[in-house]
C-alpha cells in the first residue's frame, strides 16, 4: 500500500466514524426532545414515541453507513486511479517514419552513408593537425576550411542518420588511423606536401563516391545530401591542388 492509498483509507475511517458520531448526537438530541414533549403532554402515547424515537435512530445509523460505504467507493476508484497513473502499463512505440526511411535504403546507400561519416571524421581529424603543424599560411588556410566545411556536413548526416534510423560509424577505421599517425609523424614543409597531396587524393575519390550516390542511391534524402555536398567537395579539390603547387 502506497503513501495515497494510506491516506485516503485513514480519511474513509474518520469520515465515517464522524457520521456515526453525529447520528448519534442527532438521535440523543431528538430522543431528549421526545422526553420533553412526553413529559409536557400526558395525553402522548409513549410506546408510539419509544418506537418512533428507536426507528429515527436506526435510520440515523444506517445513514452514516450508507455515506461511508459510498465514500469507500469512491476512494477505493480514486486510488486505482491514481495506482493506473503512478504505474502505466509498459508499451512499445515503433517510429514509422524511421522503419519507412530505412526501408527506402539499398546497399548503395548504406555503403555511401558509412564511407560520407568516416570521411568527414577524418578530414576534420586531419584539418586539426594541420592547423596547428602546417608551416605554409595556404596549407593552414585549406585545413581551416576543411575542419569548417567537414563538420558541418557531418552534422548534416547525423541529423540525416537520425531520422532515418541508421547507425553511423562512430570513428574511422583501421587503415585512416594509420595515415592520420603517419602524417603526424611528419613536420615541416614534409607534412605540409604530404597534407596537400593526401586532400587531393581524399576528394577525387570522395567525389567519385558522391556522384555514384546521386545516380545509384535510393533514399531521396540522402541523394539530396550528395548533390547538396558535391560542389563543396570540388571545391575542396580545386584548393587542394592550389595548395600542393604552393609547396613544390
Amino acid at each position: 500500500m502506497d503513501e495515497l492509498q494510506a491516506f485516503f483509507l485513514k480519511f474513509t475511517i474518520n469520515y465515517c466514524l464522524y457520521l456515526i458520531n453525529l447520528s448519534l448526537y442527532t438521535a440523543f438530541l431528538f430522543g431528549r426532545i421526545v422526553d420533553v414533549l412526553i413529559n409536557q403532554h400526558s395525553n402522548i402515547n409513549p410506546t408510539k414515541y419509544f418506537i418512533m424515537k428507536n426507528s429515527v435512530l436506526a435510520l440515523f445509523c444506517v445513514a452514516a453507513l450508507t455515506a461511508c460505504k459510498k465514500n469507500e467507493t469512491t476512494v477505493t476508484d480514486t486510488s486505482t486511479d491514481s495506482m493506473d497513473m503512478a504505474y502505466p502499463v509498459d508499451s512499445v512505440t515503433v517510429d514509422t517514419a524511421m522503419v519507412a526511411g530505412s526501408m527506402q535504403m539499398n546497399e548503395q546507400d548504406r555503403t555511401f552513408a558509412n564511407d560520407a561519416a568516416k570521411g568527414s571524421m577524418m578530414e576534420v581529424m586531419l584539418g586539426n593537425m594541420a592547423a596547428g603543424k602546417a608551416t605554409n599560411a595556404k596549407v593552414k588556410a585549406l585545413a581551416d576550411m576543411m575542419v569548417r566545411d567537414h563538420t558541418a556536413a557531418g552534422d548534416e548526416l547525423k541529423s540525416w542518420a537520425t531520422g532515418a534510423g541508421f547507425t553511423l560509424p562512430a570513428a574511422v577505421d583501421d587503415n585512416q588511423k594509420k595515415q592520420h599517425d603517419d602524417l603526424q609523424a611528419k613536420s615541416g614543409a614534409e607534412f605540409d606536401r604530404s597534407y596537400a597531396d593526401m586532400m587531393v587524393q581524399h576528394h577525387t575519390q570522395s567525389i567519385e563516391k558522391f556522384k555514384q550516390q546521386i545516380s545509384g542511391g535510393s533514399d531521396a534524402s540522402l541523394k539530396s545530401f550528395a548533390e547538396k555536398t558535391l560542389p563543396t567537395l570540388e571545391r575542396h579539390l580545386q584548393e587542394s591542388k592550389a595548395a600542393m603547387d604552393a609547396v613544390k
